[in-house]
């Protein structure tokens, strides 16, 4: 073999390891990672910059606003109700510790599948500049969910299973009062219908409530004035209706009156009623049928009688001369009446007579109409009409009067009013016959002793037992 042809060859095969080299390297690393992976969803510096969070999902009728207003947040989009904070903080603070898993794609037509977008989450600064936002997904296969964030082409799957509500009511505080009963210092009740105010105070927390304005033998049940507190304080609303709403304004003469007072000097009111159901209006029972009229009977057609048949006989001789006239009347009973007059002669022969070759004829009545009997069947009485069900009242409404302090949900109650459970409603009516109670009877006096009795010796204390010899 020639030295070029060996050079040649060797230099060739130095060009394919090279390359066989460089293509087992190029196998054997991995791609670069995402920047975002390992990182918070949330970035911590972006949380105190929000003053406006967006909840919307693909099946939300709406969407949900929550703005921050001085220390508060507030559900912008459902008249402005105080937030639930530890909600949002639950939120929020969720998806600070939650941290992006891994890459999964940024092929637009593969992010499909993942259903980016189920809810989504948008942060805004108090100018309304976008900070963030978040897409959610279908849960991933290793654990966690499909998420794509703002300004980034690709999907990611979280490190957590990620979930964000978005029910408004889920969001919103539903307990409206935030005071404790141990800071309650009186409590007042008027049942509706202007009934006598029932006052009850303590002097300060852990006393006993005692009552004002009651009789001598009446006293105030401390039990049944806690228990009340308890119900009106830890009342949670159910939703809101409009002021103007024909179930508010009819609840507005039929409230029951709660007020209460701190020892720090705030007074609280709640009027709590319904509108009543409306009287049940039954329909008037339907008439009876009336039964059919009987047939009149036609009345027999006048008898037409049968008219006579007359025969009239002339007997002649030979020459046509005429010896007798002879005339026959058959009656309509049957008999012939012969009568013979011969010409030339005063008067007539009259004979009557039944001919016996054939019987008399039967008096032929006219045809008459034969009605059939009419069954008259007495008249089914109709069944007795289902009574419609009774009327609903209408739901139990409050009307809050609040201290400066709560000024949120005052701007709220100016033009909405809260639906509340119906127990409250139930344990005030309750409570306005259980807050008083009769006094126990005091125990009878011991009798005094007659005079001159010298008084009982006092009684000597028991030895104590011995000690038992162990």
């Amino acid at each position: 073999m020639k030295l070029q042809t060996i050079v040649i060859s060797v230099a060739v095969l130095g060009v394919a390891a090279v390359g066989l080299t460089y293509l087992d390297k190029s196998r054997s690393t991995p791609p670069p990672t995402p920047p975002r992976v390992g990182t918070p969803i949330l970035a911590a510096d972006l949380v105190g910059k929000t003053a406006l969070i967006e909840i919307s999902g693909k099946t939300s009728p709406e969407k949900i606003v929550l703005k921050k207003s001085g220390d508060t947040w507030l559900v912008d989009s459902w008249a402005g109700l105080p937030a639930d904070v530890s909600r949002l903080t639950t939120l929020i603070g969720g998806l600070q510790e939650n941290k992006i898993a891994a890459f999964i794609t940024k092929n637009a037509d593969r992010a499909a599948a993942l259903n980016l977008g189920t809810s989504t989450l948008t942060l805004k600064d108090a100018a309304g500049t976008v900070l963030s936002v978040l897409e959610i997904g279908d849960s991933a296969k290793n654990g966690g969910t499909y998420v794509r964030l703002k300004d980034d082409p690709n999907s990611y799957a979280s490190e957590q299973s990620l979930y964000v509500d978005t029910s408004k009511d889920s969001y919103a505080r539903k307990q409206i009062l935030e005071v404790e009963e141990k800071d309650v210092s009186s409590l007042a009740l008027t049942p509706a219908g202007g009934g006598k105010t029932i006052t009850a105070t303590r002097a300060k927390a852990g006393d006993k409530f005692a009552g004002e304005g009651l009789a001598a033998d009446e006293e105030i049940s401390d039990s049944e004035v806690k228990t009340l507190l308890s119900n009106v304080l830890s009342t949670r609303f159910d939703t809101l209706l409009a002021g103007t709403d024909d179930k508010v304004t009819g609840a507005k003469d039929h409230l029951n009156t709660v007020t209460f007072k701190t020892f720090a000097g705030a007074s609280y009111t709640l009027k709590v009623g319904r509108k009543p159901a409306p009287p049940l209006v039954l329909a008037p029972p339907p008439e009876t049928p009336a039964a059919p009229a009987t047939p009149e009977k036609k009345a027999e057609p006048a008898k037409t009688p049968d008219k006579p048949k007359v025969t009239a006989t002339i007997t002649a001789d030979s020459t046509g001369q005429i010896i007798n006239t002879e005339t026959s009347v058959q009656n309509p009973d049957g008999t012939v009446t012969t009568t013979t007059t011969v010409p030339g002669q005063t008067g007539s022969t009259t004979s009557t007579k039944t001919p016996e070759s054939a019987p008399a004829e039967p008096k032929k009545d006219a045809p008459v109409a034969v009605t059939p009997p009419v069954e008259v069947k007495p008249a089914t009485p109709p069944a007795p009409a289902t009574p419609p069900p009774p009327a609903e009242p209408g739901p139990v409404v409050v009307f809050y009067e609040l201290p400066g302090s709560e000024a949120a949900w005052s701007n709220v109650f100016k033009t909405n009013t809260p639906t509340v459970p119906n127990y409250l409603l139930e344990r005030i009516t309750e409570s306005a016959t259980k807050l008083v109670t009769k006094k126990p009877p005091a125990p009878p006096a011991a009798p005094e002793p007659a005079p001159g009795t010298p008084p009982a010796p006092p009684v000597a204390p028991a030895a104590p037992a011995p000690a038992t010899a162990k």
